[in-house]
Parts: C-alpha cells; sequence; structure tokens
C-alpha cells in the first residue's frame, strides 16, 4: 500500500512542478558549457606546446592546425553564445515585459560589496 501511495505522490508532484529553465537558457547554458570545455581543452596545449602531454594532446586533436582551428570555432560560438544571451535578455524583459531576475545585483548590493573590500582592505 506504501507502494502506491509513494507513487501517487511522485506522480503528483512531477504533474506540479515547475520548469526551471526554458528551451532558449537550455541552449544557452549548453553553448556556454561545451565551448568552455573545448576552449580549455584545446587553448591550454597550444599556451603550453612544449610539455609532452600537450603535444599528446595535439596529436589527439589531428596536428596544431587543427587543433587552432578548434579553439577558434569554438571562440566564436561562445561570442555567439553570448550575444544570443544578450538578445534574450532584452527581449524577454522589454519585449514580452518578463520581470527582471530577482538574483540579479542591486545597488545595495554593491554597497555591501564595497563595504566588505574596505573591511578587508582596512
Amino acid at each position: 500500500m506504501t507502494t502506491v501511495a509513494r507513487t501517487i505522490s511522485l506522480a503528483k508532484n512531477a504533474e506540479e512542478s515547475i520548469p526551471r529553465f526554458d528551451v532558449h537558457q537550455i541552449i544557452q547554458h549548453a553553448g556556454l558549457m561545451v565551448s568552455f570545455i573545448v576552449l580549455v581543452a584545446t587553448g591550454l596545449p597550444l599556451k603550453f606546446a612544449e610539455s609532452a602531454a600537450s603535444k599528446w594532446w595535439v596529436a589527439v586533436w589531428g596536428g596544431i592546425e587543427a587543433t587552432r582551428s578548434a579553439h577558434h570555432l569554438f571562440a566564436w560560438v561562445m561570442v555567439i553564445v553570448c550575444l544570443y544571451h544578450l538578445v534574450y535578455i532584452l527581449h524577454t524583459t522589454l519585449i514580452l515585459k518578463h520581470p527582471s531576475d530577482k538574483n540579479a545585483a542591486s545597488s545595495q548590493d554593491a554597497l555591501t560589496y564595497y563595504q566588505e573590500i574596505k573591511y578587508f582592505l582596512d
């Protein structure tokens, strides 16, 4: 009997759940994560090219030119995701009139930050 009650309560909770991200936010997060990981995976071997691990990793990518091309491509992906994010924010706040993110910094946050930095530097 408890299994049936638990199943019913889980189904009820699933129906009442609120999606955390919309499709556009999922695309933005996925694009940012993938581009950042590829930029790190290709940028560090380019920066430290003399390291044995870097030489091996560049060979895995297909050589220095392929690694550099992938790095440049995903830098552009990150720029495009950034622009997409800005357009999304402007569209949702100005056109759709959705309230701004409650997690956004306020003037009180800026004042608190200033006071904390002043405290730590004194």
